[in-house]
């Protein structure tokens, strides 16, 4: 969390903490219990690329332009360290049930940071945004909240970090749990829950509208969108199409923002993304590190931990990183991994015959797709808690198939007995 985090500040232990506590014993344990059959199931060719990029990542920490080992050391971590959590999601999802039951915890964890997201703003709206930040976040509120970043659309739009270090992580996480809490609406079969699950998603999409994060309003109605096309559903696009103006509406209504200075700004920033973030973005990391890269950890927002008055390159898009600390080859690696990881998905989610867990695919397929394009203006995929969701869901999307069965198992075997007789 971020405040507790910040309570250490300016000391990053509490983040090693978390992966040494954490992270590590969870990849230990997956070793030691698990069978190893898991290696012949995962598609293989993802595999190898996942292979060839570390033999990769491996040998350009030896790139003599890095500036201390400590910095490859850093860059190496950011790039590989969550990798195998994709492993441990295909194994863990051994049953329909236990998912659900996962899928719940989440939606009820997520829930909570999100509610606090819109109390920060609400009170930044009522006392103040400074007097807000300053007293859960003490003496770093400004550089949690960017030093008190704000825009102005009619209303004031503050930059709110709810429970996260910044809002960028606040931004991705709230992003991602779109995914899995549409995963749970479409696959519990208990009333309550899928209520309860309508719910939390209309409080984090509000909340998303309501952070302080401009791509908000660009990414969240790309991934709804994106889940009704690839689930293909029609007339469903209609319902959630209403659903999400309705919900953008509210935000936009409590908070007094301008509709047509939130569109002016919206429209500008997707030009920004596409020619100064995406374009310039590879055209500056080619300029820096040219075909071959200056070194692992090299453009890496972590690495500025490593040593005192060290600053990273940071060019923002997580291709452009790629190109900047491994070269070409680096770069044609990545986005093989990326587009690999978004075709077996696909492909899996084809093999899902359950009409109810095909759509909950369906949400999991978009959100790969959305950050593959999310990933062209920043670094979310390098941020917690991105970084950790994103494979381990990319492992229960891999493992769906084989859980395939219908909603109701009680309901299918009567209908099956009362067909043949």
């Amino acid at each position: 969390m971020g405040p507790v985090i910040y309570a250490f500040h300016p000391s990053p232990a509490p983040l090693l903490y978390r992966d040494l506590l954490i992270v590590l014993p969870l990849y230990f344990a997956f070793l030691l219990n698990e069978p190893q059959d898991w290696v012949d199931r995962l598609p293989q060719p993802l595999l190898w690329l996942v292979a060839a990029f570390s033999a990769l990542i491996v040998a350009q920490m030896a790139n003599p332009n890095i500036y201390h080992p400590l910095v490859a050391l850093i860059g190496a971590k950011v790039w590989l360290f969550y990798l195998p959590l994709t492993a441990i999601g295909y194994a863990y999802a051994r049953s329909r049930a236990e998912l659900i039951d996962f899928l719940r915890l989440f939606a009820v964890v997520a829930i909570f940071p999100c509610l606090f997201g819109i109390a920060m703003w609400a009170s930044s709206t009522l006392f103040g945004y400074y007097r807000t930040m300053t007293f859960v976040y003490g003496i770093p509120a400004a550089e949690a909240t960017q030093d008190f970043a704000w825009f102005w659309l009619g209303a004031f739009l503050y930059r709110i970090p709810s429970t996260f270090q910044f809002p960028s992580q606040y931004f991705g996480f709230a992003l991602f749990a779109i995914a899995p809490i549409y995963m749970l609406l479409r696959l519990d079969t208990d009333r309550r829950w899928r209520r309860f699950a309508g719910v939390a998603l209309g409080v984090v999409i509000i909340a998303t509208f309501l952070m302080g994060a401009r791509g908000a309003f660009v990414f969240v109605p790309l991934l709804l969108l994106l889940i009704l096309a690839v689930s293909r559903r029609i007339g469903g696009a209609i319902k959630w199409g209403l659903m999400v103006a309705a919900l953008m509406a509210v935000a936009l209504f409590v908070s007094r923002i301008d509709p047509l200075a939130l569109l002016r700004q919206v429209s500008g920033l997707v030009a920004a993304y596409g020619a100064e973030t995406a374009w310039g973005g590879m055209v500056a990391a080619f300029a820096r590190g040219g075909w071959f890269g200056i070194g692992t950890g090299m453009n890496a927002g972590a690495s500025r931990y490593a040593l005192i008055n060290y600053t990273p390159v940071q060019i923002e898009n997580w291709y452009a990183r790629a190109f900047v600390e491994l070269g070409a080859p680096g770069l044609v690696l990545l986005v093989a991994i990326v587009a690999a990881a978004i075709y077996y998905g696909y492909r899996a989610y084809e093999q899902i015959r359950d009409p109810a867990a095909h759509r909950a695919a369906a949400a999991m397929v978009a959100y790969l797709i959305v950050m593959a394009l999310n990933s062209l203006k920043g670094w979310q995929m390098d941020l917690d808690p991105t970084n950790f969701y994103y494979w381990l869901f990319l492992g229960i999307l891999l493992r769906l198939p084989s859980l395939d069965e219908p909603a109701d198992p009680g309901r299918a075997s009567r209908s099956a007995g009362s067909g043949s007789t």
